[in-house]
């Protein structure tokens, strides 16, 4: 329990992770951060893409407990309801590191579907590092959080 009462206590961003058909083109299946953007419709410069930060995990479980609590249409493409994930605030400094930084993936010597192995650049490579990404939010995922 005291992992629990910790874990509320993180600065906390939320992830969330659209459900797909197989074989959709034109929607994205893979993990991203909320930016304040997306949530409180700030459009006011860079300030726009930075993550959403609520102040502790309990906060953002709240919120998303507001939005499944909505009638939610699915756009086209679209299997169902998104899924969503509470991570510590560091996760999106993680992401952020990694898009300006490609070599800070652990690059295995070849990605099917790569013809120079692992350019890091290709769309092979680019679905492998949303792979990745998608593991490593999964991984810090906050779950102990009282609904």
């Amino acid at each position: 329990m005291k992992k629990a009462m910790k874990n509320r206590e993180v600065i906390s961003c939320i992830v969330v992770r659209h459900q797909i058909y197989a074989g959709t083109c034109g929607i994205d299946g893979h993990a991203y951060i909320l930016s304040k953007n997306d949530v409180d419709g700030d459009t006011r410069g860079a300030k726009a893409c930075a993550p959403r930060l609520w102040e502790n995990a309990a906060e953002a479980q709240k919120w998303i407990n507001e939005r499944e609590g909505e009638i939610y249409v699915t756009r086209s493409g679209e299997a169902g309801r998104p899924d969503y994930w509470i991570v510590p605030e560091y996760a999106a400094a993680v992401l952020q590191s990694r898009s300006d930084d490609g070599s800070l993936y652990d690059w295995p010597e070849a990605i099917d579907g790569c013809d120079d192995g692992a350019c890091g650049q290709c769309d092979a490579c680019v679905e492998w590092m949303a792979d990745q990404d998608d593991e490593y939010l999964k991984s810090v995922q906050i779950k102990e959080i009282e609904r």
